[in-house]
């Protein structure tokens, strides 16, 4: 993706923060971050010498401010998908060849809408919980928590070390006997709910340098770094009375900026 530092991530931050790079179909997937909208989808290829950076963080926020919690609920967006225990999650969820499925397609509310149908507004989309929920009642609930920061040198975005999250998200599913995401789905959904939230990505921290002993450049300093933290949810969102599978089953992933 655009905004991600498909090729330079490890020398802009430690070797530990990558920018999904390893995806094959990262460099076929361009978006306009430029736009003061960034709820709109594109799969169109763009020449990668023509990738852009993620738009400035939204005016009128204090980043640096914000305490380690839920913040700016009423302008977050995020990812929601839905399948059974027997279907499982298909190419019908994302099918990475194509880049298709209902995780990317648009939505079908509004024809001239080029938004995803799996991505909903936070404060004004609520989950339909029931009290006979399964993972209110059972527990059947796994999450995982990733840092999308942008970075001092190069302007992009940079996730830190998503396929470990990946894995440890994997295993609780297996634990939970919950049907666990393709690393595909995972990666995807996660590029998507980070890309239509990039208005809350807070500044680059400002990296201060002096020379050490040796004479070479040195850190000396850092100030600010808040992130765009990303929550990564599966749950069982069906009702059931009795330690049974959920007959349905929910994929989410929000966001708050921390």
């Amino acid at each position: 993706m655009s905004f991600f530092a498909l090729a330079t991530a490890k020398q802009a931050l430690p070797k530990q923060h990558h920018a999904l790079r390893h995806l094959p179909f990262c460099r076929s997937i361009q978006v306009a971050l430029a736009s003061s909208a960034p709820r709109t989808f594109s799969s169109a290829p763009t020449n990668e010498h023509e990738q852009t950076l993620p738009p400035p963080p939204q005016e009128g926020i204090e980043f640096n401010a914000l305490p380690w919690n839920l913040n700016l609920p009423q302008h977050h967006y995020y990812i929601h998908l839905t399948t059974t225990p027997m279907e499982g999650w298909t190419s019908n969820h994302y099918d990475p060849t194509t880049d298709g499925g209902i995780l990317t397609s648009p939505s079908r509310k509004n024809e001239h809408s080029s938004s995803p149908h799996s991505l909903h507004h936070y404060s004004s989309s609520p989950l339909p919980l029931y009290p006979a929920n399964t993972s209110i009642n059972y527990g059947t609930t796994i999450w995982e928590g990733l840092a999308c920061r942008r970075s001092p040198t190069s302007g992009k975005a940079l996730v830190f070390r998503p396929q470990k999250n990946f894995q440890r998200f994997v295993n609780g599913a297996r634990r939970m006997c919950l049907p666990e995401p393709s690393y595909e789905l995972f990666m995807r959904s996660l590029q998507l709910v980070l890309r239509n939230n990039m208005h809350l990505l807070p500044p680059a921290p400002e990296v201060k340098t002096g020379l050490g002993e040796d004479g070479e450049v040195t850190i000396a300093e850092i100030e600010g770094g808040s992130k765009l933290y990303v929550r990564p949810m599966l749950m069982g969102s069906g009702q059931q009375l009795g330690l049974h599978p959920s007959p349905q089953i929910s994929l989410f992933y929000f966001v708050s900026p921390t």
